[in-house]
């Protein structure tokens, strides 16, 4: 494609180029693989928002393509300096990154292993108000701005397409990443491993009917590995571990272990995965003779062991999951029942699922930098005595993809027991740093942000509620549901400290329809923007995150379920 073409179709999405660009040295801009202590960027508030996706995952094996499509959402947000446009793949094992630029030499764009902008050259970019692309626009693939990209590593490895802003004095402001793999096969996989296994990365693994680990066996993921749920299966393509099995996804930021669709991205839906269900020994007050049985047919789990461990889920990502088989019978996606305290919970999104995020069926397993966004029933759920530790609980209701009835209700959902409200052990988990926003986006904006009920108590500290008209007990940004976790508050079993709900002293309830945004922290009208939010206060901690070292930039993190279609 000529230099001429080129810049025509940029100019055509409303980026308007300088003749003569600002001249920008080089020394204080940091990319993914420059400065990866900076990987983390920390958005300012009204700063654009940035969405880029490929068409698929994995690539190199039937029944994948062989190169990626990928597409850009840009929106300025409001954003009104210069920016400077960077675009490139970095390789997410080696960190070696090549930059995608115009080469005005020949006209055409290029690779190279240079730190280099997509428009000018290194040292001297081509500074440009921020484009106004929310209506998306085709980077790469048929029919797009730019065809195939350019030195394309086809090699058996994991990967990362990188689309940047930085502003005038060289610091990104805005990032978004879309990670894809090349595998070398897909394997499928059904029914009770014959024992331990290792899932390599090399290859994608695809669930054509319920998976289970054993008893005494563990299931590996090795980091990057991506499993795929048929989402043509009769029943859930679910992952599960049963009692005294065990999984190890010891996965990482660059490379976290994905449960997603196998569909192209224009297809996927909930349910397309089943979940992940992990049963273990911890107590819940469901008794044990019978023990509980795990909703969808996913066996028994319960015990008397509080520090049981069911191994190791760590930088985990799980897409498009769930499963309804009736109202009172369905799959999440990630069910932890009766799951211990020797069980690593950490760095975990869910999203797209067709019931809760992530529910606690009792047990004591704690967690910490959880993010649920975009189910369709609650964000986050437990009941039957779960009693955990959570550090860093956000919960995002965006709009829900394809394939579900989009009902979403609260970022919590509590119970512990029905019709027993005082079993015990009484569901009290301890939940530090969270966050609820509930839309725009979502077709259940003004529903409560938590409901407490049926006996749960809990022990919740510095959270903020947002964008939750608060008009009576159904609609409030806390409601207490029900005599018996009414007493637990009014006794002091339960503690709500530090929990900004928005509403001023004196002036509850709202009236009908006015948002419940928090005096003081104007982010939260950006939290669920719908291609990227921004979580972040503006000073000090607040909710989930902090102003600095903000774990929801974090480049595992995946904003694209439901969104930019």
């Amino acid at each position: 494609m000529k230099q001429t073409s080129l810049r025509a179709g940029w100019t055509a999405l409303v980026l308007v180029l300088a003749c003569a660009g600002v001249a920008l040295g080089a020394t204080d801009i940091h990319s993914v693989g420059s400065a990866a202590s900076e990987v983390d960027v920390t958005f300012e508030n009204g700063s654009p928002r940035i969405l880029l996706v490929t068409d698929y995952y994995t690539y190199g094996a039937s029944p994948f393509p062989n190169e990626p499509a990928s597409k850009l959402w840009v929106d300025p947000n409001g954003f009104d300096e210069n920016v400077v446009p960077y675009l490139y793949v970095v390789n997410r094992v080696t960190m070696a990154e090549r930059f995608l630029t115009l080469d005005t030499a020949t006209g055409t764009l290029v690779s190279r292993h240079t730190e280099t902008p997509l428009f000018g050259v290194a040292g001297d970019p081509i500074l440009a108000p921020t484009p106004d692309l929310s209506g998306g626009v085709d980077l790469f693939g048929p029919g797009s701005i730019f065809g195939s990209i350019p030195g394309l590593d086809t090699s058996t490895g994991h990967y990362a397409l990188v689309f940047e802003l930085r502003n005038e004095a060289g610091r990104v402001i805005s990032r978004d990443n879309a990670m894809y793999s090349y595998i070398d096969a897909v394997v499928p996989r059904e029914g009770t491993l014959p024992g331990s296994e290792t899932w390599t990365s090399n290859n994608a693994y695809l669930i054509t009917d319920q998976v289970f680990v054993g008893a005494g066996d563990t299931l590996t993921i090795q980091p990057g590995t991506v499993v795929f749920g048929d989402g043509t299966a009769p029943v859930a393509a679910s992952v599960g571990v049963l009692q005294g099995g065990s999984i190890n996804a010891n996965c990482s930021e660059f490379l976290p272990c994905r449960f997603t669709s196998a569909l192209e991205r224009s297809q996927r839906q909930t349910q397309d995965f089943g979940g992940l269900i992990v049963n273990g020994f911890a107590p819940t007050n469901q008794g044990l003779n019978p023990p509980p049985q795990g909703e969808g047919f996913t066996g028994p789990y319960g015990g008397n062991n509080p520090a049981d461990s069911s191994g190791i889920m760590r930088y985990l990502v799980v897409e498009y999951a769930g499963q309804r088989f009736n109202a009172e019978d369905e799959l999440n996606c990630i069910a932890l029942q009766g799951v211990g305290t020797g069980t690593v919970f950490e760095n975990i999104q869910c999203s797209g699922g067709s019931d809760d995020g992530i529910e606690w069926f009792g047990g004591t397993v704690g967690g910490t930098n959880l993010m649920a966004d975009s189910n369709e029933d609650d964000q986050f759920d437990w009941t039957f005595g779960w009693n955990g530790t959570v550090t860093n609980l956000c919960a995002l209701h965006r709009v829900s993809p394809p394939g579900g009835s989009d009902d979403a209700n609260q970022c919590i959902e509590a119970d512990n027991d029905n019709p027993d409200n005082e079993a015990e052990p009484r569901s009290n988990p301890t939940i530090t740093n969270f966050t609820c926003i509930k839309g725009p986006g979502s077709s259940a904006p003004n529903g409560e942000g938590l409901r407490l009920r049926r006996g749960t108590s809990v022990q919740l500290a510095n959270a903020v509620v947002a964008n939750v008209s608060v008009n009576d007990d159904a609609t409030s940004a806390v409601w207490i549901d029900g005599a018996s976790s009414v007493n637990q508050l009014t006794t002091g079993a339960m503690t709500l400290d530090d929990v900004d709900d928005g509403v001023p002293a004196g002036a509850v309830p709202h009236p009908v329809g006015a948002a419940g945004v928090m005096t003081g922290n104007s982010f939260l009208a950006d939290g669920a923007h719908p291609l990227q939010p921004q979580l972040a206060p503006r000073n000090g901690a607040r909710g989930c995150t902090t102003r600095t070292g903000d774990w929801t930039t974090g480049f595992w993190l995946n904003w694209d379920v439901g969104q930019g279609n």
